[in-house]
């Protein structure tokens, strides 16, 4: 007995919600998120080093392929830790800060309802306090200047030291 449904049709609209499932993954939404950035003028290096995260950091924890609404906060507070373990304190809060924009966007598109990105400021670790250096005092002022002057650092470091000075 037929259900008078139009088999091509059903088909068709399979395939339709196979294609849409695989434009709601992570990689998709921060692709799209990225370009948005893109489109507002970020800079180029921004956009490179924002590139380079994702790639490195990001995308490999979250599984880039993964639907969004596969991603739980497990997945995003291991990201955040391992990116702590190596003391790069600033690339996390960097990741969380992207993480909860890729997830906003994708919530204000209705592509998730959910953000597992959000409160991992809660659990993120305290980063070490900087350790502020001290200026030469007049004695160390001779080895300092000796050892500006054999530096093997750029151009650029060299002379703005020397406009310190």
């Amino acid at each position: 007995m037929s259900s008078g449904a139009d088999p091509l049709e059903q088909k068709r609209s399979a395939k339709a919600a196979i294609d849409a499932a695989k434009t709601l993954t992570f990689r998709a939404a921060a692709d799209a998120w990225l370009k948005a950035k893109e489109e507002k003028g970020l800079a180029p290096s921004t956009l490179k080093k924002i590139r380079t995260y994702l790639d490195k950091d990001i995308l490999p924890a979250l599984g880039g392929d993964k639907p969004l609404d596969e991603i739980t906060r497990t997945d995003c507070a291991n990201l955040q830790a391992s990116i702590e373990a190596r003391d790069a304190h600033n690339v996390a809060e960097k990741c969380r800060t992207w993480i909860n924009q890729i997830f906003g966007r994708a919530i204000g598109l209705g592509l998730t309802e959910n953000d597992p990105g959000s409160r991992l400021r809660d659990i993120a670790a305290q980063a070490p306090k900087t350790q502020q250096h001290p200026h030469p005092l007049e004695p160390e002022l001779g080895d300092f200047l000796t050892a500006l002057k054999n530096t093997p650092s750029r151009l650029t470091a060299r002379t703005a030291a020397w406009l310190c000075i």
